[in-house]
């Protein structure tokens, strides 16, 4: 799965910049606890200091618009300056993408825990709707829309620089292969629109590829890992890893640095192995 993949069918992007200071705060959803699905984890930093929450992404309430037929309101979170709400709508049918926020202090690392939807792997899948995101008005009228290309989608919140930014995951999960799993990517609400930041790069986590933000002497590194074969010939068995670094420049995540080296790399959970060779 190539982490530039695009999690819309079709959608107006904009860029917005990012970041000074991170913490991260885990989504509430209801029902999304022990499902029977597979853990994975998808890593991020965070801070020492004591949380400061972007908003609180909730299961739906009652005080919620009636979701569109069909689907039920998996996630709701409240923003202001000025008064909208942003709602994730899946299957009615389905519990959702679950997921919690672990942090490991010694790392200065937190890891978002994601739990699949059990049918994630039932062969027909597709039968179910796909994930939309919703961004309302305070009346409650549509202001943005998308629709992705997977059935699990779920927000998170992060508080950078006392803007709010949120993490949108979409599940690319599959029964099989080592290259797919859940994506990634940083984004914000504007007034009438979602922007992506970072350049719209996703972040994927799955058996060859992870990712995490690191504090570094009080600056901020985005790095990603991956291992692939060098090239599709069947006669060629290597492997290499590569190792981008961003860092944040003009408001925005830059790459800073990239390598190639011949080498196998799985990520197990092992948060030093991921942190070998940068």
């Amino acid at each position: 799965m190539n982490s530039s993949i695009s999690p819309v069918k079709k959608s107006t992007i904009s860029f917005a910049g990012l970041f000074a200071a991170i913490v991260i705060f885990s989504a509430v959803v209801a029902g999304c606890g022990s499902n029977g699905g597979k853990t994975v984890s998808v890593k991020t930093d965070t801070t020492t200091a004591s949380p400061k929450p972007a908003g609180k992404v909730e299961a739906a309430t009652n005080t919620d618009p009636a979701p569109l037929p069909g689907y039920k309101i998996f996630q709701s979170l409240k923003l202001k300056d000025p008064a909208r709400k942003l709602i994730i709508e899946i299957d009615s049918q389905v519990k959702g993408l679950g997921g919690k926020l672990n942090y490991d202090q010694a790392n200065k690392v937190s890891e978002l825990q994601l739990e699949s939807d059990p049918v994630t792997w039932a062969e027909d899948v597709d039968k179910y709707k796909k994930a939309i995101l919703v961004l309302l008005s305070e009346n409650g009228n549509i202001l943005y829309k998308e629709t992705f290309e997977r059935a699990f989608a779920r927000i998170d919140s992060v508080k950078i620089d006392n803007q709010n930014v949120l993490m949108l995951t979409v599940d690319y999960t599959a029964e099989m292969g080592s290259y797919n799993g859940p994506i990634t990517w940083f984004i914000r609400a504007g007034e009438r629109d979602i922007r992506y930041l970072a350049d719209k790069k996703s972040f994927m986590h799955s058996l060859k590829s992870g990712w995490a933000i690191r504090s570094n002497s009080g600056s901020y590194e985005l790095l990603s890992k991956k291992c692939s074969p060098f090239n599709d010939s069947p006669d060629d068995d290597k492997f290499y890893i590569t190792f981008e670094k961003y860092t944040l420049k003009n408001g925005d995540w830059q790459l800073s640095s990239k390598k190639k080296a011949e080498g196998m790399w799985e990520d197990e959970g092992d948060l030093s192995s991921f942190l070998d060779g940068f």
